[in-house]
């Protein structure tokens, strides 16, 4: 079992990008939320079937919640998919469409605008509001009046999950968490993940931040096509340089929580790892999506949501592997 190396990674880029843009067609009219597709200002049929159409021809999609296998048991798990997007095939569904919480599975997104619309080597003053998190919440490490890059926020993000990292990304780009979570659910839109509405851009939880197994797919697949976020999450540790208030430097070491990728956790020699997202609060459990290569050089998305505990995740994650081998 190994990740995969950062050449490896690079050569896939190219290919990736094909693949992520030439999955299957289907219906999709009854799995998608018309209403809030025609509040972006143009509500005719017509151009809600040719925001359908295309979005179905670009895809890889399914009209059903549940596609079954008789090798995996999703009874401790809310949410499940795997997605082979070599193949243009839904391999494998458990409550895809229903809504759940994405804990910093959200923060996928987060790096997805801040590469889009950002610079990498602009640097950031950290606020004293992105330091204000609750009790318990990861944090990138970061102090109010430290400067710090964007490309070295990124990593503070993708890694360690940095709740920290990802308001003062939001500010940086936006203004502020309200002017951010507007832009994001208007490029939610975009990419056809409208059964998602986040408020923030870190995952903390809210009741009104939620999402589907399905939704976290075409977000993390809009990521993948980029070859920044492909190195942020194939990223297995990294020092991010920061000058703080007082002008003395330090470095903030950070190492991945994703346990395939750090090799914490066990996986069918068959895969190799690119990487992914972890996520975990009460009300979402435990949840990741990953980007795999199996033996065949396919690229497949698996995304679980809502286990109990961390060993069941990746028991479960090792298991839709195994199963779909």
């Amino acid at each position: 079992m190994k990740s995969i190396n950062k050449f490896l990674a690079v050569s896939l880029i190219a290919s990736l990008i094909l693949v992520l843009t030439a999955c299957g067609k289907s219906e999709l009219a009854n799995r998608f939320d018309i209403s809030r597709i025609s509040a972006s200002g143009n509500p005719s049929n017509d151009y809600i079937d040719t925001r359908m159409s295309f979005m179905s021809d670009g895809l890889c999609v399914t009209d059903s919640d549940d596609i079954d296998n008789p090798d995996i048991n999703a009874v401790y798990i809310d949410a499940a998919g795997a997605f082979n997007i070599s193949t243009k095939e839904v391999m494998y569904a458990h409550n895809i469409f229903e809504k759940n919480y994405p804990a910093s599975i959200t923060k996928v997104m987060t790096a997805y605008l801040a590469i889009k619309y950002g610079n990498l080597d602009d640097y950031v003053t950290v606020s004293s509001e992105a330091c204000k998190l609750p009790s318990g919440a990861s944090t990138a490490g970061l102090q109010p009046g430290d400067v710090i890059s964007v490309r070295d926020l990124l990593y503070g993000l993708i890694l360690v999950s940095g709740n920290d990292s990802a308001i003062a990304l939001a500010e940086y780009i936006s203004g502020s968490v309200e002017a951010f979570a507007e832009l994001t659910n208007n490029e939610l839109e975009k990419i056809y993940a409208t059964n998602t509405h986040f408020v923030n851009p870190n995952g903390i939880h809210a009741d009104n931040h939620y999402t589907s197994c399905y939704d976290l797919y075409l977000i993390f697949n809009e990521a993948l096509k980029d070859p920044i976020f492909l190195d942020l999450i194939n990223t297995v540790s990294y020092n991010a340089v920061v000058t703080h208030k007082n002008g003395d430097e330090g470095i903030l070491k950070y190492k991945t929580t994703n346990k395939f990728l750090s090799g914490e956790a066990s996986y069918p020699s068959s895969y190799s790892i690119v990487g992914g997202k972890t996520g975990t609060t009460f009300d979402a459990g435990k949840c990741l999506v990953l980007l795999t290569i199996n033996k065949k050089g396919e690229q497949v998305v698996f995304i679980t949501l809502g286990a109990e505990t961390k060993e069941r995740l990746y028991g479960f994650m090792e298991e839709m592997m195994k199963a779909l081998e």
